[in-house]
C-alpha cells in the first residue's frame, strides 16, 4: 500500500510513503516556463510521475492533496 501526499504549489512537491509511514520517494513539483519567466505546474509530468511508481511493487491506494 502506497500513500502519496501531494503539496501542488510551484514550489511543492510529491512524496511517496508506504504503510508503515516510510517515506519511499520524494520529487520537485514538475513545472514548465511560460512566456516572461513564468511558471505553471506541469500537468503531464505529474501524471508521469504518479504512474511511474512501479518500481515501488505496490499500488497506490490514497493520494492527499493540501488544500492551498
Amino acid at each position: 500500500m502506497i500513500v502519496v501526499g501531494i503539496d501542488p504549489g510551484l514550489d511543492g512537491g510529491v512524496a511517496f510513503m508506504n504503510e508503515s509511514g516510510k517515506v519511499c520517494s520524494v520529487s520537485v513539483m514538475p513545472s514548465k516556463e511560460r512566456k516572461r519567466g513564468k511558471r505553471d505546474v506541469d500537468g503531464a509530468k505529474l501524471g508521469e510521475l504518479l504512474s511511474g511508481e512501479d518500481d515501488l511493487e505496490i499500488r497506490i491506494v490514497l493520494v492527499v492533496i493540501e488544500r492551498v
